[in-house]
């Protein structure tokens, strides 16, 4: 049993590796940008959690809860995108659900290429737009 429970861990571990590739390849698409264009740039990672669910009650009810981490050094500089999309929706408010958004962005002076990219196709206070940029990456 030890032996089987060993296994799936190990399986586990790689399924979440490859997620992360996945989820790196994908927004390395959705930018448009190639390995030529990311010189200076090392230890790209890209994490996704995103849970979208509805209720049997209220056919109008949608939640949707995602974070998006990027991180990478750039020039070595460690540069960490943050971003967070909550989406609350009801019958009483299906035409202007409750959202809450949050980017957060450390050493952007220093970003590079990909945050140039990233805040000149997704506005930085427009929460729609990373929600977009969540779907995309989550349906890969």
């Amino acid at each position: 049993m030890e032996n089987i429970n060993r296994q799936i861990k190990d399986l586990e571990d790689q399924i979440r590796e490859l997620q992360l590739e996945k989820y790196k390849i994908g927004l390395l698409n959705e930018l448009r940008l190639d390995e030529e264009d990311l010189k200076g740039v090392k230890d790209l990672k890209v994490a996704l959690t995103y849970k979208w669910s509805s209720s049997n009650i209220d056919e109008y009810a949608a939640s949707i809860e995602g974070n998006l981490v990027i991180t990478y050094l750039h020039k070595n500089k460690k540069i960490d995108i943050d971003v967070t999309y909550d989406s609350q929706k009801t019958y009483e408010n299906r035409y202007d659900p409750y959202v809450t958004f949050d980017l957060n962005i450390n050493n952007e002076e220093n970003g590079g290429i990909i945050l140039e990219n990233l805040l000149e196709n997704y506005e930085r206070t427009e929460g729609d737009d990373w929600h977009s940029l969540m779907q995309t990456l989550n349906k890969l």
